[in-house]
């Protein structure tokens, strides 16, 4: 039987590499959806990006198999810190000194003062209680990260099956 004839070449059922039409439009339409985020969304994702631009070396902690959850925690609060820029509150301070100076004068100094609910920003390697912000910092700072993970070396379309 002649070649053609009923016959397929063993490779004509292969995807080659120079189809991109449909990688391009699936990263159109990611682009759109973005464009569609909240302002206060926008202005997170182009911190997250910027931040992950800075990490996107061999060796990061972005490319390491099992990424560390505090060094990803450490990166969150510094977006986080950088939305909610340090503010002063030296009448906040001094109040609370009172209160500890009235609390030591009544029950004495063997005695420690309550331990008093955090205020303000998000400080130290803990997670911030109940905060939506960085709850939503942390989904786009893993979420971009995922991203240029898969295009780093994970997830690369194989030309062969």
């Amino acid at each position: 039987m002649p070649f053609g004839y009923g016959q397929m070449p063993y490779y004509s059922g292969l995807r080659f590499p120079l189809d991109n039409s449909e990688e391009e439009q699936l990263e159109k339409d990611k682009e759109y959806m973005k464009s569609l985020y909240p302002a206060q969304a926008k202005t997170i994702q182009a911190l997250v990006e910027e931040e992950c631009d800075k990490l996107e070396y061999d060796g990061s902690i972005m490319f390491d198999e099992y990424p560390d959850k505090l060094g990803l925690r450490k990166i969150g609060m510094d977006i986080y810190n950088q939305i909610n820029p340090e503010q002063e509150e030296p009448a906040v301070e001094e109040e609370i000194n009172e209160e500890e100076d009235i609390y030591m004068m009544n029950y004495g100094y063997h005695y420690r003062p309550p331990v008093q609910p955090r205020r303000g920003r998000c400080k130290g390697p803990g997670p911030c209680p109940n905060d939506p912000v960085m709850d939503m910092i942390d989904v786009l700072l893993f979420n971009e990260m995922y991203k240029r993970r898969c295009r780093h070396n994970r997830c690369r379309r194989r030309l062969y099956w």
